[in-house]
C-alpha cells in the first residue's frame, strides 16, 4: 500500500518535491519561454533545455567528487543558490543568450541534489535503506509529474516569466533547508 515519509524525512521529501519539480517544469518549460517569452528562434530556443541537460549531466557525473570535498549540505545548499540566481538571470535579462546561461546555472544546481537525499534516505536510522529510498523516489517524482502541469496553469494566471520565478522560490528554500541532506533524518 501507499504510505507517506515518515517524519524524520519529510525536509528531505520536500527537498526530493522541489527539486524534480524544478527539474520537470524546466524541461518542460524552458524552451518555450525562450521561443514566446523572448521571441529566440527555434534553435536558439532549444539550446536553452540543451544546456540545462549538458550542465545537469556534468554535475552528476561530478556530484560525488563535490560532495566528498565540500559535503552533500553544502552542495544541496549551493545548489539552491544556483537554482534561484539561473531563475533569475533566465527571466530577469530578457536577453535569451543569458537566460540560456540562467537555465544552464538551474540544471548544475539541480544535477546532485537529488542522488544526494537518495543517499540520505538510505541512511535514515530505524528505516530500511529500500523503504527511505522509495520513499525520497515517490516525493521526487510526485514533484517531477505535477511541475509542468501546475506551472502551465500558473503561467495561463500570471504569465510565464512570473510561474518561472516560482521555481527561484523553490531554490531559495531548498538552499535554505538543504542542510537536512547532510545530517541523518531525525538529526538537528
Amino acid at each position: 500500500g501507499f504510505a507517506l515519509p515518515p517524519r524524520a524525512m519529510l525536509v528531505l521529501g520536500f527537498i526530493a518535491f522541489g527539486v524534480l519539480f524544478c527539474e520537470g517544469a524546466v524541461a518542460d518549460w524552458s524552451a518555450v519561454y525562450m521561443r514566446e517569452g523572448l521571441g529566440a528562434a527555434p534553435g536558439v530556443a532549444a539550446a536553452a533545455f540543451a544546456v540545462f541537460s549538458l550542465l545537469m549531466a556534468i554535475g552528476r557525473l561530478s556530484g560525488d567528487t563535490l560532495a566528498q570535498r565540500l559535503g552533500p549540505s553544502t552542495v544541496v545548499r549551493g545548489g539552491g543558490a544556483l537554482v534561484a540566481l539561473g531563475i533569475a538571470l533566465a527571466v530577469g535579462s530578457g536577453i535569451p543568450t543569458l537566460a540560456i546561461v540562467g537555465f544552464g546555472l538551474v540544471g548544475a544546481g539541480l544535477a546532485c541534489a537529488f542522488p544526494l537525499i537518495l543517499s540520505a534516505a538510505a541512511r535514515t536510522p530505524n528505516i530500511a535503506p529500500s523503504t527511505g529510498i522509495a520513499a525520497m523516489a515517490t516525493s521526487g517524482y510526485t514533484g517531477f509529474l505535477i511541475g509542468p502541469p501546475l506551472l502551465g496553469t500558473l503561467a495561463e494566471a500570471v504569465s510565464l516569466r512570473g510561474a518561472l520565478g516560482l521555481l527561484a522560490i523553490i531554490g531559495v528554500i531548498v538552499a535554505l533547508v538543504g542542510g537536512a541532506v547532510g545530517r541523518r533524518p531525525g538529526e538537528r
